[in-house]
């Protein structure tokens, strides 16, 4: 495992390259099918728009892990940077959970595109994009420490039924 200062397909070494996805040229040319580039999973809790020379990128912020799907190298970081296709998704959850994390495990890949790159990113959700219960795990375990609540006595002169 390798720790990053920001997870992100180039920095993970799983961006295609420029026209990767046509073999051969003219008419012997054979576009290549779609194929996965990582598994990206965490939790993110505040995004960050960044501007670079491509527009604008979101910078999620909070915990997270990735898999380069062609050479299994595993990453993690406190901050991802994922593609814009899945980008407006992401910021309206979190900012729809009023500073509770947002929980997400993805799948992204890449496919031919008749564009400036020859490729655009796909991405398929591996669990429902969910508000993250921060404290479930800890609560299971205080709850388990507990001891059980006494059963109610009946109140004494009456009779039991």
């Amino acid at each position: 495992m390798e720790l990053l200062n920001k997870i992100s397909l180039k920095g993970m070494g799983a961006q295609p390259k420029t026209g990767s996805f046509v073999e051969g040229t003219g008419e012997n040319a054979k576009v290549l099918p779609p194929r996965s580039l990582a598994v990206i999973y965490g939790k993110a809790n505040s995004y960050t728009v960044k501007q670079s020379q491509y527009g604008d990128s979101f910078q999620f912020n909070g915990v997270f892990e990735a898999t380069n799907a062609q050479t299994g190298e595993i990453f993690r970081s406190s901050k991802v940077f994922l593609p814009n296709v899945i980008a407006d998704l992401f910021t309206a959850a979190i900012d729809d959970a009023d500073g509770s994390a947002v929980e997400f495990a993805l799948e992204i890949g890449a496919k031919h595109a008749s564009n400036a790159f020859g490729y655009e990113y796909t991405v398929k959700p591996l669990v429902e994009l969910q508000e993250a219960d921060e404290l479930a795990q800890l609560r299971g375990v205080a709850q388990k420490a507990l001891p059980a609540p006494a059963a109610e006595k009946p109140a004494k002169g009456k009779a039991k039924e």
